[in-house]
């Protein structure tokens, strides 16, 4: 049988992870504006195809995840390829 103070301290664990947790994600989900200089950056790297470190460098600029980083380079290539059409 398990005592009584190890259940205590499971549970006090569960909830300390649990609370830091929640904790990380509401400050990982303030996204950050963009410096004009960032953006002339990406933009450079965009044009000169280094999508890769055009994503890497949104991230950090952002915090967005992964894929909101890879979506929004895409979409922004897009819009220089369409801006270079006309």
């Amino acid at each position: 049988m398990i005592p009584l103070w190890l259940w205590t301290a499971f549970a006090g664990l569960a909830v300390g992870m649990a609370y830091a947790w929640v904790v990380k994600k509401k400050v990982a989900a303030a996204p950050r504006k963009l410096t004009p200089a960032a953006v002339e950056e990406i933009t450079a790297l965009i044009e000169d195809k280094k999508t890769v470190q055009a994503i890497k460098l949104l991230r950090l600029n952002t915090g967005n995840s992964l894929l909101d980083a890879k979506n929004r380079v895409d979409d922004w290539r897009a819009d220089e390829e369409r801006a270079a059409a006309r």
